[in-house]
């Protein structure tokens, strides 16, 4: 049981984001906090100002979690990344989903320009960011071209240079007008180079020249213009704070460092896509028998990135460890891309190292207790799964299965692992249904349970190798039957249950052995089996929708002229699947909205000129 009290107490006054969880272990609020102490206590004490929605959420809140950073900028920063991924239900999602600028460098150009932009590209581009002011993003750009006469239009400078009348900011002397053909690349670039500096701030004379500016102003008792450089002195100190929750490069990386107790260790995991820290995991391992820790990061990156289900492009180890170049070549293979491991010792990585070790010290300090009560709770239930169900031993890999389709179109189905006490995102397998036309899932379920476990059968080390302790389904006792119908033709003895869902579409008991089992919804083992059954679906309909999406935009619509891919997820979205697109009369092509009479007669006529 989570205690309020306890772990309120343990909050550090450190800048940071806090994640709000219900009881179902669901994300429902991302908040960003320069003393997190503070504001987390501020939701438990009196409501009375409390707004109402506040309230609502306080309610739901079962659990707390918080991530440790070095400054305001990375919270705010982290906070927009962490509500995008999750879209928590307590947070204001924005519309446009705008995100915070970069400053590009278009290197990429013989002639470069500095620009804002939102969108990060692998364009050869130089980025810098991403930052939270965007006012301040657009004065240091209009000052370092002013001051450096850096060109801002988008004009071709090859095929224009020394042909054309410069533009107004050549005579008014914005620009140094490479169009003109009167300076060279070379000088040019020098300009772009010094520019890049002041961007990282290792180059601080433009900043002080306006500092000298404000002095002057200030003295002089001109106000208006104190303003103005004040605005330039704060927008360049914006952008010069540093932030590491973002970086230009966009590569995926997990970034690993870890804390020790008295009797186990913490591996804290960040997790980097597109460049943006998404997601921060943590793993309690026993460690009485003091096991090295190399030896402890040599295993965990082994077994963890054993299936290529989301493998980066970049593991950073706070640790090196033995055998690391042949670990590299290994996890390549299984990715099939190359999977470098660093160990850095300075710089922006080593950075990232070191706040995630901050992170791993604060929960070994404040944590590690509340992370072995909850283990425990997590082995009494599974202790209680085995009483309900008559088992010998306790179960301890727990196999989900579910299947999702849109009238029996691009029917696919999903693996989930539950094992020691957590989900085991690497071990997650998704199917395509092959054999079953139309919505079957009693059918589709039986095909994926034979693929599976023939696999199992036939490679006795492949990734199907490990067995499950119990094999749960998404349904009844109608589909539980079929999957055990499945495992008696093979002659494997496993335990199946149904996860049975109420009225509500919530699970509130299991189907076994032809038997409806009542759960206590109270109850830590109702807890976990929710959770794994809601995450057995969501992996489901992810695949699903990304085939559904794929289809889309391939299909045999695209040979219909006039029919682009905003028009084809129209006639998706119309008549479900193609066939249905196929037989439908003009009139009812005519009536969908967004298709034109015109798109009509094509489509129509297309699917008929053979016959």
């Amino acid at each position: 049981m989570f205690n309020f009290e306890e772990e309120i107490k343990k909050l550090p006054k450190n800048p940071g984001i806090y994640i709000m969880k219900n009881d179902k272990g669901e994300i429902i609020y991302v908040g960003k906090a320069k003393n997190l102490s503070n504001r987390v206590r501020s939701y438990f004490r009196s409501s009375t100002n409390h707004s109402e929605k506040v309230k609502a959420m306080v309610k739901n809140i079962a659990e707390f979690e918080y991530i440790i950073v070095d400054n305001e900028v990375e919270a705010l920063i982290l906070e927009s990344n962490l509500i995008k991924r999750y879209v928590p239900k307590y947070n204001i999602v924005l519309r446009d989903d705008k995100s915070y600028p970069y400053i590009k460098v278009t290197t990429n150009e013989k002639y470069p320009r500095i620009l804002k932009t939102r969108l990060l590209r692998k364009d050869g581009a130089k980025y810098f960011g991403q930052y939270p002011n965007a006012a301040s993003v657009n004065i240091a750009i209009d000052i370092i071209n002013r001051e450096l006469k850096l060109r801002d239009c988008n004009l071709n400078i090859e095929k224009v240079k020394g042909k054309i009348r410069p533009c107004l900011n050549y005579f008014i002397g914005k620009c140094i007008a490479p169009c003109r053909a009167e300076v060279t690349e070379e000088e040019y670039a020098e300009l772009v180079d010094r520019a890049m500096r002041i961007l990282q701030n290792k180059d601080k004379s433009l900043l002080e020249k306006y500092k000298s500016k404000l002095d002057e102003a200030v003295k002089n008792l001109e106000f208006e213009k104190a303003a103005e450089y004040l605005n330039v002195v704060n927008a360049f100190n914006d952008i010069h704070k540093e932030q590491k929750i973002t970086s230009p490069d966009a590569i995926n990386r997990d970034v690993l460092a870890y804390a020790e107790g008295i009797s186990d260790v913490i591996l804290e995991l960040f997790i980097i896509r597109d460049g943006k820290i998404v997601e921060r995991n943590y793993y309690l391992f026993e460690n009485e028998k003091k096991t090295e820790i190399k030896d402890i990061f040599k295993a965990f990156i082994s077994q963890h990135y054993s299936a290529n289900i989301d493998m980066p492009n970049e593991i950073i180890s706070e640790i090196d460890f033995p055998d690391r170049e042949e670990m590299i070549e290994a996890l390549s293979k299984i990715a099939n891309h190359k999977v470098d491991i660093h160990v850095p010792q300075r710089g922006e990585k080593r950075a990232l190292v070191l706040m995630a070790k901050k992170n791993a010290i604060d929960m070994v300090e404040k944590h590690a207790d509340r992370y072995i009560r909850k283990k425990a709770l997590k082995d009494m239930a599974m202790q209680r799964f085995k009483d309900l169900l008559w088992l010998e031993d306790v179960p301890n890999r727990l196999e989900c299965y579910d299947i999702s389709n849109t009238m029996g179109q691009n029917s696919v189905a999903s693996m989930v692992v539950y094992e020691n006490g957590d989900m085991q995102r690497n071990e997650y397998r998704r199917f395509r249904i092959k054999t079953i036309v139309g919505p079957d899932d009693y059918g589709s379920l039986r095909e994926v349970l034979e693929r599976r476990f023939m696999r199992s059968m036939k490679d006795k080390e492949g990734s199907f190798a490990a067995l499950p302790d119990i094999i749960l389904i998404d349904g009844g006792l109608g589909q539980a039957s079929s999957a055990q119908m499945v495992l008696d033709n093979l002659g494997i003895e496993i335990p199946v249950v149904g996860l049975k869902k109420d009225d509500h579409h919530r699970t509130d008991s299991l189907a076994y052995m032809g038997e409806i089992i009542k759960l206590d919804k109270s109850s830590e083992l109702f807890k976990i089996l929710t959770r794994i059954q809601d995450e057995a679906h969501r992996f489901a309909i992810t695949y699903h929708r990304s085939l559904r999406e794929k289809n889309i935009n391939q299909s045999i619509l695209d040979e219909i002229v006039g029919i682009g891919p905003k028009k084809k997820k129209i006639l998706y979205e119309a008549f479900d699947d193609i066939d249905a697109i196929r037989r439908a009369s003009l009139e009812k092509l005519e009536s969908v909205k967004g298709i034109s009479k015109t798109n009509a007669k094509d489509i129509y006529e297309f699917f008929r000129k053979d016959t």
